[in-house]
């Protein structure tokens, strides 16, 4: 298995510079809920939230497995 250091990261566009920068980074215990948290409601952001989920076995011989994907959002 592996060790999450960051769930999410969400980043800006620096009015100045116009270069991508991070905004804020979320802790290994932070979630989804924290994400939508720290997105502004008048200003633009994006973001990568590293999304966990356990497979449902298809058949008896199957047994569920930690899985996780990456999710890219633009926030407006």
């Amino acid at each position: 298995m592996w060790r999450r250091v960051h769930h999410y990261i969400v980043f800006k566009i620096d009015e100045k510079t116009g270069l991508v920068a991070v905004d804020k980074v979320g802790g290994a215990g932070e979630n989804y809920d924290d994400l939508a948290d720290s997105l502004p409601d008048d200003d633009c952001r994006y973001a990568i939230f590293d999304f966990d989920f356990v497979t449902v076995p298809q058949d008896l011989l199957s047994l569920p497995e930690r899985r996780g994907r990456l999710s890219c959002f633009s926030w407006h």
